[in-house]
């Protein structure tokens, strides 16, 4: 076990969910805040997850933790959907419903081969065209959330809202490359990138105005 990366999957576990907590307990009447807190906190228990099957190395089932996180974080991503205001079109949850059923079929005929390497790093290995539909669902729920409720923050703080933005992309970018990443050296970079991101946005969710 590296102590770096299992640092790593606590700590986005404790800020992603903190996050997700702030957002929900400071959102007051606003509905669009609160599922965005609840998106993120749902993200962070998959984190959670997967710092347990991390923990238990190869002698436990990382298939089994690997899958109940995405089950987890699917439940976050519809979350995230529903805070979006593309969310009110029918046809786009409906079309994230369809793509989530999809990859959850695919992924039992087609399941990933986790690993962890000698050097104690955490490869979720999924199979390419799995690969290929996450990225597509994470980034199509994931960024137009932080463009909208970047705007929504920003009528208070414009600043604030910029940097929910940034922080929320790049963290959901680096979701999707610490899920299909092969390099040892590419996931390093990816941590600290992600780590940044949600500390970020750790402290918008902490002292912005909604």
């Amino acid at each position: 076990m590296n102590s770096t990366i299992l640092l790593f999957f606590v700590s986005m576990t404790v800020l992603v969910l903190l996050s997700g907590l702030f957002f929900n307990g400071r959102s007051g009447k606003n509905q669009v805040v609160r599922y965005l807190g609840n998106g993120l906190a749902f993200i962070g228990l998959a984190f959670g997850v997967w710092t347990i099957g991390y923990m238990l190395g190869d002698g436990g089932d990382l298939k089994t933790t690997v899958s109940v996180g995405l089950v987890i974080t699917l439940c976050g991503l519809l979350f995230l959907a529903m805070s979006s205001r593309s969310s009110k079109n029918g046809s786009t949850m409906a079309l994230f419903v369809v793509l989530a059923i999809v990859i959850a079929v695919l992924r039992m005929y087609f399941p990933a081969a986790p690993y962890i390497s000698e050097t104690g790093y955490f490869f979720f290995n999924p199979q390419p065209i799995i690969a290929f539909l996450e990225a597509i669902l994470i980034l199509g729920v994931v960024l137009p959330v932080a463009s909208s409720t970047g705007q929504l923050i920003g009528k208070k703080n414009g600043v604030w809202g910029s940097l929910h933005t940034l922080s929320l992309s790049a963290f959901a970018i680096g979701g999707v490359m610490l899920t299909v990443s092969t390099s040892e050296v590419f996931l390093y970079y990816v941590g600290w990138v992600m780590a940044v991101a949600i500390l970020v946005e750790f402290t918008v969710s902490a002292k912005a105005s909604y």
